[in-house]
């Protein structure tokens, strides 16, 4: 067989070098002239070349042999260029038709190699794939720890050997790296270490989480705060190590403990019967859960449509008895009363409705006291700071007000009682006729008239007597039998004669 036809051409289809075409180097394949047309019959094989980058194409030559050419790309630096190789048809066949058995042990060894070589390269590509899945993975889960708000931390040997930023913030140090290699125990409440290390005594030992607890740490800067700490065993760098989620509670904790103090005071107000002990205590307890100079107790009159300050506490206790119409349009507590829902103004300079007492302040929380469906009174705290009131705040003062409206309506329904029982007390001993009662067979209450009936003092019949002592032996049957119908509610008033014994 002849040696091939070897020539050389760059990715746009110009001809670099051809042994047996010098004279047509430097041409490109898409500027074709009429010389080209003498030898080629066509150029799809060219066109194939830079379309298909490697591979195998036929093509013709005009009345020679159709001839196969074998091409494939090259670089180098930043150069690149196709090699293509060509011999004739008939000559390759015959080449392999004398040297089969040659042929297909080459073609043997080269599948074989390829084969081995694509095995080879397929495993080594799994690995990398799953070599750059794992940093992915473990880079998506560090940054998903190191940007949780949830502070996080591992202790390994007592000592700290990671923590999140949330957990550095936290417990007061500048970064995460500050807390590294620091002793767990020293950041845990001494109330509190015993406790910490039986539990990790326990994760230690028996491998499994801990329930959730409540605890106290100590910051760097040695402010003590409330959290909720949640602790698991994990393997960090080899070692058994604990990894601890914590969660700041201080804030719910104050909250809890104000409401406590609120639900206290509910149980000595409720028994107040003067409506300025109840007003005074409100607002007593008022400035114990929240900050501001101000504190007003309104109380709703009905008659006159406005809202009347009962009580006062800070610098405005001189306003007492001002007068603020429901209807109007001015005043934050007015609009309160008048549709029964809080309001919490930031900054009252950019609201109309603001008016101003004896204290000009700049943010103003206002809750209603209600009774059933009715809005009875306002409470309004006042603050010299913008935005000085928080969303608890108002649940504060709120709880505050529901126990004012309880203690006010209580105080009222006793004072309505006190003034009934006073107006009946009065009727029944002005009365021209004996009144009494009696319970169990005995006196337990008469009045001035039946003692001078029967000739007794008060005393002397109240808790000693009952009514056969004052009855005529013959006649004690009779008043036993209407007594006994009255009780049993067969008759609901019963008059009769019978004779009376004096003293």
């Amino acid at each position: 067989m002849k040696l091939p036809q070897v020539f050389v051409m760059d990715k746009d289809g110009t001809l670099l070098f051809s042994a047996d075409h010098r004279e047509m180097v430097g041409r490109n394949i898409f500027g074709k002239t009429a010389q080209c047309a003498q030898c080629h019959a066509g150029f799809e094989h060219v066109e194939r070349m830079l379309r298909q980058k490697e591979g195998i194409a036929e093509y013709q030559l005009i009345d020679r042999p159709r001839r196969l050419t074998a091409f494939a790309p090259m670089s180098f630096a930043n150069a690149s260029w196709f090699i293509a190789v060509s011999v004739p048809e008939s000559e390759m066949l015959g080449f392999i038709s004398r040297n089969f058995r040659q042929t297909l042990i080459l073609l043997s060894i080269v599948i074989i190699t390829l084969v081995g070589s694509s095995y080879a390269l397929y495993r080594n590509y799994k690995v990398v794939v799953a070599a750059r899945s794992i940093r992915e993975s473990e880079e998506h889960y560090r940054r998903l720890v190191e940007s949780s708000p949830e502070p996080m931390a591992v202790h390994c040997e007592g000592k700290f050997v990671f923590a999140n930023p949330a957990a550095a913030k936290l417990l007061g140090a500048a970064s995460p790296q500050e807390l590294i290699g620091k002793p767990v125990l020293d950041i845990v409440h001494p109330d509190y270490q015993e406790k910490v290390k039986d539990r990790v005594q326990t994760m230690m030992k028996e491998s499994k989480e801990v329930p959730l607890i409540e605890e106290k740490f100590v910051r760097l800067d040695g402010q003590v705060i409330d959290v909720e700490v949640a602790a698991t065993p994990i393997t960090y760098g080899g070692k058994k190590s604990v990894q601890v989620l914590a969660h700041d509670i201080t804030e719910r904790k104050r909250l809890e403990e104000k409401l406590s103090a609120i639900y206290s005071l509910s149980r000595t107000i409720i028994m107040m019967p003067d409506e300025q002990q109840i007003f005074r205590a409100v607002l007593t307890a008022a400035q114990k859960v929240l900050r501001f100079e101000v504190c007003n107790f309104l109380l709703v009159d009905e008659n006159a449509g406005e809202l009347v300050v009962a009580d006062s506490v800070g610098t405005e206790e001189g306003i007492k008895g001002f007068r603020l119409p429901i209807g109007g349009e001015k005043g934050i507590t007015a609009v309160v009363a008048r549709t029964g829902q809080p309001l919490n103004i930031p900054d009252v300079s950019k609201d109309e409705r603001y008016v101003v007492g004896g204290f000009m302040g700049n943010s103003e929380l206002a809750v209603p006291i209600r009774s059933g469906d009715r809005v009875i009174g306002v409470l309004n705290a006042e603050s010299a700071l913008k935005s000085a009131f928080t969303d608890d705040d108002m649940l504060l003062l709120s709880e505050l007000a529901a126990q004012a409206a309880v203690a006010l309506e209580n105080a009222r329904l006793r004072k309505n009682l006190v003034e009934s029982e006073a107006k009946y007390h009065s009727i029944v001993e002005e009365s021209l006729v004996g009144v009494y009662v009696i319970q169990d067979g005995v006196f337990k209450y008469i009045n001035q008239r039946f003692c001078e009936i029967f000739g007794y003092a008060y005393d002397e019949i109240v808790e000693r007597l009952g009514p056969f002592d004052l009855t005529y032996p013959e006649d004690r049957p009779t008043v036993a039998e209407n007594i006994r119908r009255r009780l049993a509610g067969e008759v609901k008033s019963v008059e009769y004669q019978f004779r009376a014994v004096r003293k």
